[in-house]
């Protein structure tokens, strides 16, 4: 796919979309650029782009680490995202590892799709195996890197955790101080087999004052309650905190008591997250993120954080999630 412009539309506030940005970028060197998307802001960018001919004229989309939502396939039939990227693009790829009953209607519109189907796969790795595989360079590296910070494993490579923990920091850091040309510095060093890890040495001092204070606020903000018939945990925590790392140590501390824990991620990350408590958990995470329009894997979820209610404080946050419970499921 070299020969043409190569787009590239990827989740860019975690490890395993920054790692698939960068290895996309090594495998289409040439005449590529990169869109980072937050999850708030997924849904109106890809309606743009689809309707956007010019840019898509005789190029290349891929589209990696972003949740298929239904109804950019079969809302409005041919009017809906996908077929009108898939009308105005060369060639479309979508490459995903979320949760989505509904795949075989996005091959059926002509989508080239890359898809975990249930195994416990990055996006990252997806990218590696597909894509790169052949590479004797540290591609696998950095795709195992993704895998175990999307899937912590705790028997798995230490030193390779270490870095994924010591990443998603940093790339939280740089979506909490603006600096989105940062980011694009450490997606062009991981591109290019340089070493990303100086490259983001330069933004770890900056970073860990802020970082210890929001850890210490962390269980300032706890607030218990119920959602339906589930016992659920609500906090609002510090954006600057990674997302999927803070609601681990939340399950890991509050999994025996409650069926949910649920954090709310104001500016400048907008977004909800949903986690399901111990493993035996019935909390509708997947069912309440897709009405929600956002994703879900393997008991958690996310969805982008209405704006209309007032989030300041834990009770609150309750009160709001209690009404979108009821939008969901009443």
């Amino acid at each position: 796919m070299t020969e043409k412009r190569n787009l590239i539309v990827v989740h860019g506030e975690d490890v395993d979309g920054i790692v698939t940005a960068g290895l996309l970028k090594r495998k289409f060197p040439i005449n590529t650029e990169i869109y980072l998307l937050t999850h708030q802001m997924q849904d109106v960018f890809l309606d743009a782009l689809s309707q956007n001919e010019d840019l898509l004229a005789e190029a290349n989309l891929i589209i990696a680490d972003l949740s298929l939502k239904r109804r950019y396939v079969d809302k409005d039939g041919d009017q809906s995202i996908l077929p009108r990227l898939i009308a105005n693009a060369r060639i479309v790829v979508w490459v995903d590892h979320h949760c989505s009953n509904f795949l075989d209607l996005v091959s059926n519109v002509g989508c080239n799709l890359v898809h975990a189907h249930g195994d416990e796969k990055c996006t990252a790795m997806l990218v590696y195996e597909h894509f790169l595989a052949a590479d004797d360079g540290t591609a696998h590296d950095l795709a195992c890197i993704a895998q175990l910070n999307d899937y912590p494993d705790p028997m798995g490579n230490q030193e390779l955790i270490k870095q994924g923990n010591m990443l998603q920091k940093i790339v939280n850091s740089l979506y909490w101080n603006k600096k989105h040309d940062r980011l694009m510095s450490l997606i062009n060093a991981i591109a290019n087999d340089e070493d990303w890890q100086a490259e983001i040495e330069i933004d770890l001092a900056e970073f860990h004052e802020e970082y210890c204070k929001a850890l210490l606020r962390v269980n300032d903000n706890i607030c218990f309650g119920e959602l339906g018939s589930y016992d659920i945990l609500v906090t609002i925590l510090d954006p600057i905190l990674p997302q999927k790392e803070i609601m681990r140590w939340l399950r890991d501390h509050y999994a025996h008591e409650v069926e949910a824990i649920i954090g709310i991620f104001p500016e400048p990350v907008n977004n909800v997250m949903v986690f399901a408590g111990a493993k035996s958990s019935k909390f509708p995470v997947e069912q309440m993120c897709e009405k929600m329009t956002g994703g879900s894997r393997g008991g958690d979820g996310g969805f982008t954080l209405p704006t209309l209610y007032d989030w300041t404080d834990s009770k609150k946050a309750l009160e709001n999630l209690q009404t979108i419970y009821d939008y969901c499921f009443n």
